[in-house]
């Protein structure tokens, strides 16, 4: 998040009497930021907490180094291992779960570069090494599920799969930490090692949750992919849940190919169902596998028996518009049915349906809020015939929000909650407007609430990584709060006590650039102009446009010799200073003569 950073330049404009000041730094390198360089020796990091004293805090700097290079090269093997065997030294392997994730991305999308450096002889010796490591932490460890899950996607990486699968059936009876866990069994589904997943399944659902419908699902799945179809069956009449469209339709396509009719699908599948429903959902199955199978008796057989019911009508509505293009039509039809609908699958379906018959009226305001036209976009949703759905009410919420009639924007998105209380949309839209109003407290009671919605028409790690952005804009805000103080602080030259503060606002939120700028400037009042470089480049990966920060960071490369990169960064500053800059001249004039000297 950008925030301008307002500054006295007068009172911070030391940099005559500290440039010349030579500082020895015994890190400096080009770049101004410090090195850590993997050990060539890797027997000789084999080793835990356990033998020496130190914490995951003693290596803050160097971990803090290699984040920086994987920001600029996430896959880069050599410094994914040095981290990894940093969490090792300071027992906390638990910390080393994204990496090794890294590692295993590498691993199986097999770019063939990298693919190659990971499978090297050197590289296999040090994987082996940290496997050996991790062992060794076993016996000491508090979190072995932790442990038993590194090891796990470890030897998937090299090819030691009955290792690794004898590795997560550990990590179940230790179980510490289910996300993690069920991370694992997606890698071990991406290898196709489907028969090992039904019994890691099994296991889990006898020692960690006997009703974890993920797990149950993914059960389902592998034993369908096994080609294990007759308890495949078993399991999905036994489940107390209603089971994705998906899944249903790779049982569908599975008993297909054993030459079963659709009739007898029909009653294999959906015979527990009242009857009207369970036609319904065949021809659903069979639409969403897209195949070319004729549903037509589906359609004879509901239209003769049940005219009526929501099913026939639904049925209709997709005939209307994805087969005869009628769109008018289907919405009156749509129009008649809804009262009569109870399931919550053919509730889903009708909003989805809904939703593609408004879709362009919507497209149309959505274009114009994005162009900067809310009133216009209000215009249209209430001119046109848009039947009432809860996106209507969500972008119409938007066009209040933007003209700042928050009221009506709240009763728009309670129209919408009434509409459907369970699409992740509404909630969406709910986050939205209490981030907009400032109320962080009830934004984040959302976020929570939207964790716990089912709808088989999301993908659910599309909703966690919206969720992720929201909770992300709410620390972002929350940490924004320190920022007035911490200038005052600096400003009074109380080093310590705006450190302190920056250090919690930074632990609430990594992204803002005020407080990466502030931190440098305590370094450079510190003389510690190697690391204020880091904070300053962090600062201007956040906000390119933070003037200042390019400045005192040619000041601080300037300190430590490193001529090339304070040349390119002053040249850097003298480029992006806007024509209002606020700041001191004596700042521009300075730039203008070092690059003259450097060059």
């Amino acid at each position: 998040m950008k925030i301008k950073i307002s500054i006295l330049l007068a009172v911070l404009f030391i940099c005559s009497d500290f440039v010349y000041s030579q500082v020895p730094v015994s890190t400096k390198s080009k770049s101004g930021i410090i090195n850590v360089k993997p050990s060539k020796n890797t027997s000789s990091i084999v080793r835990s907490s356990v033998y020496d004293d130190k914490s995951i805090d003693d290596y803050t700097e160097q971990i803090s180094a290699l984040e920086q290079r994987l920001e600029i090269d996430p896959q880069n093997i050599q410094d994914i291992i040095s981290i990894l065997r940093i969490f090792n030294i300071a027992n906390t392997p638990e910390k080393g779960f994204p990496y090794i994730r890294r590692l295993w991305n590498i691993d199986f999308n097999k770019r063939p570069h990298k693919y190659e450096e990971l499978k090297s002889e050197k590289n296999i010796a040090e994987l082996k090494a940290l496997n050996d490591e991790l062992l060794k932490l076993l016996d000491y460890s508090k979190d072995k599920s932790s442990i038993y899950i590194n090891l796990a996607v470890l030897n998937l990486i090299l090819n030691n799969k009955n290792k690794a699968i004898s590795y997560i059936q550990s990590a179940i009876i230790n179980c510490t930490n289910r996300e993690n866990l069920k991370i694992t069994f997606n890698l071990i589904y991406s290898h196709k090692y489907y028969e090992d997943l039904v019994n890691v399944c099994n296991r889990y659902l006898l020692y960690v949750d006997n009703k974890d419908n993920d797990i149950q699902t993914l059960k389902f799945i592998s034993l369908v992919k096994s080609g294990n179809i007759g308890a495949a069956i078993e399991e999905y009449e036994s489940l107390d849940y209603e089971l994705g469209i998906g899944p249903k339709q790779l049982l569908y396509t599975a008993l297909k190919e054993k030459s079963k009719s659709d009739k007898e699908i029909m009653k294999i599948m959906f015979g527990k169902y009242p009857e009207p429903e369970g036609y319904y959902l065949l021809y659903r199955v069979i639409k969403y596998a897209q195949g070319t199978e004729d549903t037509s008796w589906i359609i004879e057989k509901l239209n003769k028996k049940y005219p009526d019911s929501p099913e026939a009508n639904l049925i209709k509505v997709f005939v209307l518009l994805f087969d005869e293009n009628k769109p008018d039509e289907a919405l009156k039809v749509l129009n008649s049915t809804r009262s009569k609908i109870t399931s919550e699958f053919e509730i889903n379906d009708y909003n989805m349906l809904m939703s593609e018959v408004s879709n362009k009226p919507l497209d149309e305001a959505q274009k114009l809020m994005e162009n900067g036209y809310p009133k216009k976009a209000l215009e249209l949703l209430e001119n046109e015939n848009i039947p009432e759905t809860p996106t209507l009410y969500c972008t119409m919420a938007t066009c209040y929000i933007r003209l700042n009639e928050m009221q009506k924007a709240l009763e728009c998105l309670n129209k919408a909650m009434a509409l459907d209380s369970k699409l992740p949309d509404v909630y969406f839209a709910f986050i939205e407007y209490y981030i907009e109003a400032g109320d962080i407290e009830t934004a984040r009671k959302y976020i929570e609430q939207t964790k716990t919605l089912k709808n088989e028409d999301y993908d659910n790690n599309d909703i966690i990584k919206r969720l992720d952005d929201f909770t992300k804009t709410i620390n972002q805000m929350e940490a924004e709060k320190y920022v007035d103080n911490i200038v005052e602080l600096y400003e009074q030259q109380r080093y310590d006590e705006a450190w302190n503060q920056i250090e919690k606002a930074l632990n609430i939120s990594d992204d803002i650039s005020a407080l990466h700028f502030y931190k440098g400037l305590i370094y450079i009042a510190k003389n510690n102009y190697a690391a204020s470089t880091a904070e300053f480049s962090k600062s201007i990966k956040i906000d390119e446009n933070s003037v200042l920060s390019y400045y005192y960071l040619a000041l601080a490369f300037d300190n430590l010799g490193e001529r090339i990169s304070a040349y390119e960064c002053y040249e850097k500053f003298l480029e992006v200073i806007p024509k209002d800059f606020y700041g001191s001249s004596d700042a521009i004039e300075y730039a203008k003569a070092r690059i003259e000297k450097l060059k």
